[in-house]
């Protein structure tokens, strides 16, 4: 009969336990193998359980998967869990997974919850080009390679698209690897055909079976969009990579790393990265500028055999973006615990809040005599609607809003200036609100 694990088990019985104690913020996605949740886990339970707070950088919000046991997907997440929980380098290129345990029906896998952007988002708010290029790729390439290196066998993506990738300051983070499999020695093509079609390789629709160099093949479809912001199609590498801002170096990569066969594409996510640093523009220092009519050195692209593919010589470029360097905003703080003097202060807000509001109610209902000489229409908007908008937008704007935050998860993009801005552009509204009705009033 074979050993059981003792902290195995008390682990998954802990799982379990704390299954029915997480509270859904929001579903992200649905379907009919997979439902991911954004949930966390109230005060209670993060005060009871010491442990669960102290690993990597406890938060109180979380991703939480049931993936249908039937459709035979997430088989990576218990090969990450077990590699993040042993005692070799921890896994920082995927979310960190925090719980993995099966059921009859599903595999329930809670993980990280990353804050940052998607790749898609980044580029639409940054535009595309090389500048973006170069600060993003080479941790896209970096993410990726860590995924095939740290696993034996490699553990292979199979779905890296824009929305699949989150971008931490100059890091990269892989997300969704529900369709990630192993690489299996000996066999022809993959069981299942998953992936979305304008970034994944023609072997993982039949062909033959995913290896490193499909996820080679959707970095390079992920360069092509960072380069010029366009979603590839079908024809896009037929079509050699279209874009005149594209250096003809940098399409000589784009290239060889969409090989139609898998063989003549780069051998490893490190080796596309070294051909795109090769292909970058060489950029000048400062102190040693060229003149406008100085020539440019040429840019040779190491190809997979080792040959240099030559390429002419690059010009002033044209279009410059502008640096990149802090538009990347720090990593927004996760919602902090929600203290016992937090609850205390918003307790007495909405105490303060509910004698004021009935204060304006009292005024409204018995006003003074000089109130009295005004329009009823007048003190009604004064009394119920200016007056108790700015008590509550003055409440909510001194109240401790970390648990609103995990409420209405929206609130967590504003910082205290976007907070103060508002705030001043509603005080100046109902100023000007007031200085109408008591100028028409007294006509």
């Amino acid at each position: 009969m074979p050993s059981i694990d003792t902290n195995d088990l008390k682990r998954y019985l802990a799982s379990l336990e704390r299954e029915d104690r997480y509270r859904v913020v929001d579903t992200l996605k649905s379907t009919d193998a997979e439902r991911t949740e954004l949930v966390y886990l109230p005060d209670s339970v993060l005060e009871a359980d010491a442990p669960l707070r102290m690993k990597r950088g406890f938060q109180n919000l979380y991703v939480r998967k049931y993936i249908a046991s039937a459709s035979h997907l997430g088989s990576a997440y218990q090969r990450i869990f077990d590699q993040q929980h042993s005692e070799d380098d921890p896994l920082e290129s995927v979310p960190h997974v925090y719980e993995c345990y099966e059921t009859d029906e599903h595999l329930i896998v809670v993980m990280e919850y990353l804050s940052g952007e998607t790749l898609d988002r980044a580029v639409s708010r940054l535009g595309a080009g090389s500048d973006l290029a170069r600060r993003l790729f080479p941790s896209i390439c970096d993410a990726v390679a860590s995924i095939h290196e740290q696993f034996d066998p490699p553990l292979i993506h199979r779905d890296l698209k824009p929305s699949n990738v989150i971008v931490q300051d100059s890091r990269a983070v892989l997300i969704d690897l529900g369709i990630a499999r192993d690489f299996k020695e000996g066999s022809e093509t993959d069981t299942l055909l998953f992936g979305t079609r304008s970034f994944s390789p023609p072997e993982q629709f039949g062909y033959k079976q995913t290896t490193v160099r499909s996820d080679v093949y959707a970095l390079g479809m992920l360069l092509y969009f960072c380069l010029t912001g366009t979603i590839p199609s079908a024809s896009t590498h037929d079509g050699c990579f279209p874009g005149a801002d594209i250096p003809e170096p940098m399409r000589a990569v784009l290239m060889c790393a969409t090989e139609f066969d898998p063989e003549k594409r780069f051998a490893s996510a490190r080796a596309l990265k070294n051909a795109f640093l090769s292909a970058c523009p060489v950029r000048p220092s400062a102190r040693e500028a060229p003149e406008p009519s100085a020539p440019t050195a040429n840019v040779a692209v190491p190809s997979p055999d080792g040959r240099l593919l030559a390429a002419p010589p690059l010009g002033a470029r044209q279009n410059a973006r502008r640096t990149l360097e802090g538009l990347f905003a720090p990593k927004p703080a996760e919602p902090e615990r929600f203290s016992t003097l937090g609850k205390i202060w918003n307790g007495l807000l909405v105490a303060s809040l509910f004698v004021l509001l009935l204060g304006c109610f009292s005024s409204f209902v018995n006003p003074t005599p000089q109130n009295q000489a005004m329009p009823i229409w007048h003190n009604a908007i004064g009394f119920l609607v200016v007056m108790p908008v700015l008590f509550t937008s003055t409440a909510l704007l001194i109240a401790d809003k970390r648990r609103i935050a995990v409420r209405f998860p929206v609130l967590r993009k504003l910082n205290w200036w976007k907070w103060i801005a508002s705030y001043a552009a509603l005080i100046l509204a109902l100023a000007c609100i007031l200085g109408l009705i008591r100028a028409i009033a007294l006509r």
